[in-house]
């Protein structure tokens, strides 16, 4: 393949055409990024980002779901109700923005899910919380949901 010099390179590294293919995709990411935040009156040094699996991102985006668990660990500690979410979806190809309704903190997902309404708020409305605890499992340890603890996230339109 052939090689050529990036204009924009001070150390003279090469890159073939598939690399330069590779970063027109992801500057216009970041250009779609920015144009969405902008559309959206989000400010962008005020939000919290947070990436989502497939399934979950289309259920926050549909309104199926509107709590996002996770751990309640250094980042989600500075989460505040009217704050701004913006997820990205696990490939980065869309973004949505949510602004933090109400906060529910619990020792153990299962704890969590036996708020009242909490199962179907998280996307798990037929499932009883000990399954919807091992769904949680999948993402994190049992070892970091009792060094952390866990947060509910409930969301809500800007």
């Amino acid at each position: 393949m052939k090689k050529k010099r990036k204009a924009s390179d001070e150390d003279g590294e090469l890159m073939d055409e598939n690399d330069e293919v590779l970063v027109k995709a992801y500057h216009k990411q970041f250009e779609d990024y920015f144009a969405f935040a902008e559309q959206n009156n989000v400010r962008l040094k005020d939000a919290v980002e947070m990436h989502l699996a497939d399934l979950p991102f289309k259920q926050i985006l549909s309104g199926e779901k509107t709590v996002e668990v996770r751990l309640y660990d250094e980042k989600r500690r500075e989460i505040r109700e009217g704050d701004v979410i913006v997820f990205y979806r696990e490939n980065g190809s869309e973004w949505l923005c949510k602004c933090v309704k109400a906060l529910y903190r619990a020792p153990t997902f299962a704890e969590l899910f036996e708020m009242p309404d909490m199962l179907a708020k998280a996307g798990f409305s037929d499932m009883p919380p000990s399954d919807a605890a091992d769904c949680m499992h999948r993402y994190y340890t049992t070892e970091q949901e009792r060094q952390y603890g866990v947060l509910g996230i409930e969301l809500s339109d800007l």
